[in-house]
């Protein structure tokens, strides 16, 4: 029996107990459920609360028929109330006042919610922070139902309607509204914060956007405010934007990553419970590291590309980190007792920490050893390759060099040097030419530190000769030299004639400082 006829039935059996008036509202009310007419008659006598009035509303609302159709021929459009009407009327005529929703937020949830207003139920109740977590849950169950409807930019509004939308519809950003639950857990609990994350990975990175929004060259988080490159984040899905973003804002690498051991074994992070496959887990993590080289952090990406290394082939990976490693090492193997140079002026602000960078140097540098991926006799091995990893022990050597004349181990320096075959280590012409051939096969991140290396080096001959030198008593005990101040002064000369030689300028200071030096030797 249609809920109709039991509301006649209803009336009619308590209709000895109304008087005149009322059962005239009764019957206005009757018809206008049956006929379909008087809709914007509120039916104030009989409804007395908001269950009744929401009921008999749904009970107007006709479904859409084609134009042929009887509902559609009639010639008062106010006699037909669809869907979208009703939905209108309560949101936009009546709302929030109307109903005095911020008093009752269930009673209008239940309204916008019970006439199919899913995405403006749900963003009114959003805006609660005590019902927020409702909200993203009820959200989340009905996009798996596939009865959501989400915008087309993830920088719309919370709630939103598109102009080719029918009238009535509305559409929930679920994205916005998920970043602005886990706003408050993400730092301290970032593992349950991924979990909600994961819940978009099904919606693209990339969106439909305006002119103005195609012209910037970079994608604004609504979360955390940062600028991403689209090539970075290029065909990545959300899920994969918001692990960059966590990322960034926890700096909790080990946890949300993981971390790899002395034995080369990883420890899994939070995501690997949402990685389907190596490969996927492989690209986010080469993901991750990109974002954090675009964003100047270099260090935390070097560490993120060696996480990426131990899924599957360790090479790519390895080399991207040696690479960016070499960049970083090359301005800080000079100690900052060398000179008011450039490079300690900027170490000496705190920018970058030396033994931070030479520790996780030496780490890669055992790492490549022990794949043997500086293997000389690897015929599958570019030139390319060859001059990274050449470039990270030279680098890494120099560093050492550097460090021993800052502890003014003068001869200890001077030996390893030499080991090196950078400079001459005598005085014959066929020396020196070897050297300058050398030096114009380095690469250009080791002849960087070079000049500041011919200044360390003249340091230490200047420091065998003049016995009147200020000298620790570490240095003392390495006075008793094996060269001779003779042998000392043509390795001097040697190193200036190979200064002039090398096509190669050198900042005016060290010309200043080696000619100064040389002269005290003479």
């Amino acid at each position: 029996m249609y809920p109709q006829f039991l509301l006649i039935l209803n009336y009619t059996i308590s209709i000895q107990e109304i008087d005149v008036l009322e059962l005239i509202s009764v019957i206005s009310l009757v018809y206008s459920i049956l006929g379909n007419c008087d809709l914007s008659d509120n039916h104030s006598g009989v409804v007395s609360n908001i269950d009744d009035f929401l009921w008999i509303k749904i009970s107007q609302v006709i479904a859409q028929v084609p134009e042929e159709s009887t509902v559609t021929a009639r010639s008062n459009a106010d006699d037909i109330l669809t869907l979208g009407q009703l939905q209108t009327l309560l949101y936009e005529t009546y709302g929030e006042v109307h109903f005095d929703a911020w008093s009752q937020p269930f009673v209008y949830f239940k309204i916008l919610f019970l006439t199919q207003q899913y995405e403006a139920a749900l963003g009114f109740l959003s805006r609660f922070e005590l019902f927020r977590c409702h909200a993203v849950h009820i959200a989340l169950a009905l996009k798996d139902l596939h009865m959501l409807l989400i915008p087309n930019s993830i920088q719309s509004s919370l709630v939103s309607c598109d102009d080719c939308d029918p009238k009535g519809v509305r559409r929930l950003n679920l994205v916005r509204l998920i970043m602005l639950y886990t706003r408050k857990f993400e730092v301290t609990e970032p593992e349950k914060a991924l979990m909600y994350y994961y819940m978009l990975t099904d919606i693209p990175n990339t969106a439909e956007q305006s002119l103005e929004e195609e012209s910037n060259t970079s994608i604004i988080s609504g979360l955390h405010n940062m600028s991403f490159d689209r090539v970075t984040l290029k065909s990545q899905n959300l899920f994969v934007r918001c692990v960059c973003e966590l990322a960034l804002a926890t700096k909790e690498l080990d946890l949300i990553l993981g971390s790899v051991g002395e034995n080369n074994i990883r420890k899994p992070g939070a995501i690997d419970r949402f990685c389907k496959s190596i490969e996927f887990r492989k690209e986010l993590l080469r993901t991750v590291a990109r974002v954090f080289e675009s964003n100047g952090q270099v260090i935390e990406a070097i560490h993120v590309f060696m996480v990426a290394a131990s899924c599957g082939d360790p090479k790519p990976d390895v080399l991207v980190a040696v690479t960016l490693l070499n960049t970083l090492l090359s301005g800080v193997v000079v100690t900052s007792n060398l000179g008011s140079t450039l490079i300690t002026q900027c170490r000496l602000r705190g920018e970058i920490d030396r033994s931070l960078v030479l520790r996780l140097a030496t780490e890669l540098a055992n790492k490549v050893r022990r794949l043997g991926l500086s293997n000389n006799n690897n015929q599958f091995q570019s030139d390319a390759e060859t001059n990274t990893w050449t470039t990270l022990f030279y680098l890494l050597d120099l560093a050492t060099f550097f460090d021993l004349v800052d502890a003014e181990r003068w001869q200890a320096a001077i030996d390893h040097i030499d080991q090196l075959s950078l400079f001459p280590s005598s005085s014959q012409p066929s020396q020196v030419e070897s050297c300058v051939a050398r030096f114009s096969q380095l690469p250009d991140l080791v002849r960087r530190p070079i000049p500041w290396a011919l200044d360390a080096l003249m340091r230490c001959f200047s420091a065998k000769t003049c016995r009147t030198s200020r000298k620790s008593n570490a240095a003392s005990a390495d006075w008793d030299s094996k060269m001779a101040t003779p042998e000392i002064r043509a390795r001097a000369k040697a190193l200036i004639a190979f200064v002039g030689r090398i096509p190669h300028r050198l900042p005016s200071e060290i010309y200043a400082g080696l000619t100064r030096m040389d002269m005290e030797i003479i």
